[in-house]
């Protein structure tokens, strides 16, 4: 067992920054073109895959803390009301302003009812699917359920799995890093090869999506795990925290090599674009971990934002296509759009959880996983 650390202000720091860029990459769902493109583009190879690893690692944390039935509750309250809230507050009014931004306008109560009835005409452009981007709270979920699992199973394989940490603890850390993203790589191709085999079949395609969350959901498991382990091998942590430039530039050439040469269709391809953004993923997070470490180690803006994480993650979709669509009479060129909606959603959601949620119990447990219990100590 790690003994439990003192605040990791640069883990909160991280934390928040991930969840900020995902400011920038849903503002870019508006309709933006090169290099704006390049926003979301980027997004893929490292923000929910560093949320994810970091969430393992504070995961791993209260788990060690407070025991298995104690980190469930906790778990549940911290991502299945602020899920549930989102879904039923939040999501329809969301993806009926994400309608009229890219479709003919329809009246909320048209497009609720033809919505649910799946009579909504065609073409439906824009990012419209029931969880949009609360998928990730249904992910967590799972890795929360899991995670007592995983430490049972690691205790168990101890003679396995500490000797696997000692040894990459005493590897130069840029080797680390990439055995590491080649382990995670071949973890998660391992895991679609899993979900293709027992349950592609057996999942219903039936336009709620499941396929996709469950594959994504395999996907980030890996790095929720290895963030795990990073809280509970210090060894390993201070090996894993680094900028591993051959691994990055081996996992990029590797990507942007691939996307370049090969067709984008089939099997061969999914499994190749599998692999490489894996392992330039997990190098990216490794790398931003350890300048996170070097530069945001004491307490600052991004540290202390970690408070307001998931009223930022949970709100900001809303905000972002409620503001836009407050300036669409002024009919804004991309760029000024872009940087004036991305601008005022960021100090609009701050403003939100400091003054409206915070201060309010209820609140804070619906659209922040705060337990009411806690405003009582």
């Amino acid at each position: 067992m790690r003994p439990l650390s003192p605040r990791l202000h640069h883990l909160d720091a991280l934390r928040s920054a991930a969840i900020l860029y995902g400011v920038l990459v849903h503002t870019a769902t508006l309709g933006v073109t090169w290099p704006l493109t390049l926003i979301s583009d980027i997004s893929g190879y490292f923000r929910m895959g560093t949320f994810f690893l970091v969430s393992g690692f504070f995961g791993a944390m209260v788990l060690q803390r407070f025991g298995t039935a104690a980190f469930l509750k906790k778990r549940a309250l911290a991502l299945l009301v602020p899920l549930a809230c989102g879904l039923l507050f939040l999501n329809p009014v969301t993806n009926w302003l994400v309608w009229n931004w890219h479709n003919p306008p329809l009246p909320l109560q048209d497009f609720l009812r033809q919505a649910w009835a799946g009579s909504l005409p065609f073409p439906r452009n824009g990012p419209m699917v029931w969880h949009l981007h609360l998928w990730f709270l249904i992910s967590l979920t799972f890795y929360a359920l899991m995670a007592p699992v995983a430490v049972t199973l690691a205790r168990r394989l101890g003679r396995v799995v500490v000797p696997l940490g000692d040894r990459l603890a005493q590897l130069p850390g840029w080797l680390c890093v990439m055995l590491t993203a080649v382990f995670l790589a071949l973890t998660s191709l391992g895991l679609r090869g899993f979900y293709e085999i027992a349950l592609e079949r057996i999942l219903p395609h039936d336009g709620w999506n499941i396929p996709w969350l469950v594959r994504t959901t395999f996907y980030y498991w890996p790095m929720f795990l290895t963030g795990m382990a990073v809280f509970h091998h210090p060894g390993f942590a201070a090996r894993f925290q680094a900028v591993s430039l051959p691994a990055l530039a081996l996992g990029a050439t590797a990507v942007i090599f691939t996307r370049e040469t090969m067709v984008q269709d089939g099997m061969l391809w999914e499994v190749v674009q599998l692999l490489t953004r894996a392992f330039l993923t997990v190098s990216a997070i490794a790398a931003l971990m350890a300048v996170f470490g070097r530069w945001f180690s004491q307490p600052g803006f991004l540290s202390r934002s970690a408070d307001a994480v998931y009223s930022i993650y949970i709100l900001h979709f809303l905000l972002i296509y409620l503001i836009a669509s407050a300036l669409k009479p002024f009919d804004l060129h991309e760029v000024p759009r872009f940087l004036l909606v991305a601008g005022l959603t960021i100090v609009g959601l701050f403003a939100l959880h400091r003054f409206v949620i915070k201060p309010s119990a209820l609140l804070s447990l619906m659209f922040n996983g705060k337990p009411l219990s806690s405003r009582k100590r």
